[in-house]
């Protein structure tokens, strides 16, 4: 049953949804070499949003730390476009680029390396020590955060399945030879989903595997500038 809170939600995600790149748009794009030229032709399409204090002159570490940021930006926003009883679902969201980071150093002694201090998300988990499976005490906490009337076990077990495909993508490393991420095929399930669950609380949660998926794309593309073309003639 559709959920009469979510209709101006919807509105607002179908309008994010019909600003995304098209693959033609995307191929313009990646066609650009240096990362100066890249972010100048980027900030003229709808991925400006992401790019918020992206600086050319940055390293590695800036570029993923305006990612992070411009990511828990986003989820912020959509948080606040959802019925207060889902926001705290939503903002969960937001932690979930940094959960390999967070496992990583609950593990390990000494100190952090600097750039860590600078990852909010960090911040937002607080994970424990003695975690054995980051994404599994993720998404117990994430659960823990649903209103009861969201508890329809079809819903979660459809969310649950989404939610394992963004945060494969989030956390893997590697392009087609399109220069695409591997979320290609994630893409698709969840764009069918998107709209099958237009008007319910699962609408939500998909448009931001969706917007992570974009987020990922260009976090690729800008670290691959930095760490290849920077000091070659464009």
């Amino acid at each position: 049953m559709s959920d009469p809170g979510f209709a101006r939600l919807q509105a607002r995600l179908q309008a994010r949804h019909g600003e995304r790149l098209t693959p033609v748009q995307w191929n313009r794009l990646v066609g650009v070499v240096s990362l100066e030229a890249f972010l100048a032709r980027a900030r003229e399409t709808a991925l400006v949003g992401w790019l918020e204090g992206v600086d050319p002159r940055g390293d590695v570490h800036h570029l993923e730390e305006r990612m992070r940021l411009a990511w828990i930006r986003h989820v912020d926003r959509v948080a606040g476009w959802t019925p207060e009883a889902w926001r705290e679902a939503v903002r969960w969201w937001a932690v979930l680029p940094d959960l390999a980071v967070a496992a990583w150093r609950a593990r390990r002694a000494g100190p952090d390396h600097p750039w860590f201090g600078r990852l909010e998300g960090l911040e937002r988990l607080k994970m424990p020590a003695d975690v054995a499976d980051p994404f599994a005490w993720w998404i117990e906490r994430w659960r823990g955060r649903w209103p009861d009337a969201g508890a329809d076990p079809r819903t979660w077990h459809t969310l649950t399945r989404l939610a394992r495909q963004v945060r494969a993508t989030l956390m893997a490393g590697e392009t087609d030879g399109n220069n695409d991420w591997i979320g290609a095929p994630s893409r698709a399930l969840l764009e069918r989903e998107f709209r099958k669950q237009a008007l319910r609380p699962g609408a939500v949660f998909i448009h931001l595997g969706l917007a992570a998926l974009e987020m990922m794309r260009l976090r690729g593309e800008l670290c691959r500038r930095a760490l290849f073309v920077h000091g070659e003639a464009a």
